[in-house]
């Protein structure tokens, strides 16, 4: 099974953002 972490900058996700969130789902184990 694969899970999938989706982000909406469009919807006012700032890089910053975008960037921790990439960060913390790697430091838990998923890829992508």
């Amino acid at each position: 099974m694969e899970y999938c972490v989706f982000t909406e900058p469009q919807q006012g996700f700032s890089y910053a953002q975008q960037l921790a969130s990439a960060q913390a789902t790697e430091r838990l184990g998923f890829a992508g």
